[in-house]
């Protein structure tokens, strides 16, 4: 606390009122120190895969699987339903399907984003809805790409009223931290809305070398296609029913 009041600018994510922490929630925070607090919403953006979701056990602890904490709507709902891998596969490739299940998501996420906006101290939609289908921004629903990062830190050193000086070379960075589960973009996503960028058609996650219960042992980073993705999910899945 006494950091806090002795601080200039306190940066700051956007955190519901219903948070169980009071303190960090952004109605408390800006009540107690003021015009300091600089909030930034967070950055969820669910239109490139509209299909992935987390799923949770009764202790509402994350369940893993090859993408990690992420999972696959269709390919879930097609296990409950009693389907086979094989039918899993096809129904989760299949655009009609699934732009009759998820046609609204590109835009209402986009537009939740917004609102969030309108509750921070800095701008930043205009520039993501500008790009979205020209590079890619974000790998999962919440994992943004390292230059939306630096256009987010960008944004909030104006906001605070410092100086900036922005490194083009920042827009060639090879590494991306929170790239290592990603998934490629809906196919009916992609065509509706022409994305531009190039797309790989593989899965990025890690290998599981062990399910017991739902619990996962992982191994090194993994590719996968489709077919040997969704093998992973249903293991997980028949280790819990």
């Amino acid at each position: 606390k006494t950091m806090f009041e002795n601080s200039d600018l306190i940066f700051a994510q956007q955190v519901a009122a219903n948070y169980p922490c009071k303190f960090v929630r952004t109605e408390n925070m800006k009540s107690v120190y003021g015009d300091k607090v600089k909030i930034w919403p967070n950055l969820y953006y669910a239109g490139y895969n509209p299909e992935l979701t987390y799923l949770r056990d009764e202790l509402r602890r994350p369940l893993g699987g090859p993408l990690g904490d992420y999972h696959i709507r269709t390919v879930h709902d097609a296990w409950l339903a009693g389907l086979g891998v094989a039918e899993a596969v096809s129904r989760h490739l299949d655009d009609n399907y699934n732009e009759s299940k998820y046609a609204n998501v590109p835009e209402e996420s986009l537009q939740e984003l917004r609102r969030r906006e309108q509750q921070s101290d800095i701008r930043i939609v205009d520039w993501i809805a500008e790009r979205l289908w020209s590079q890619r921004l974000f790998f999962t629903f919440n994992h943004p790409a390292q230059a939306l990062i630096d256009r987010l830190a960008v944004a909030l050193a104006l906001a605070g009223e410092l100086q900036v000086s922005v490194n083009s070379q920042n827009n060639l960075l090879i590494n991306e931290p929170l790239g290592q589960f990603s998934a490629p973009i809906a196919a009916w996503v992609a065509k509706k809305y022409g994305r531009k960028f190039p797309d790989s058609d593989q899965y990025k996650g890690r290998e599981v070398l062990e399910v017991n219960n739902g619990a996962v042992l992982y191994g090194k980073p993994a590719a996968y296609n489709a077919v040997n993705l969704i093998e992973k999910f249903f293991r997980v899945y028949e280790s819990i029913s």
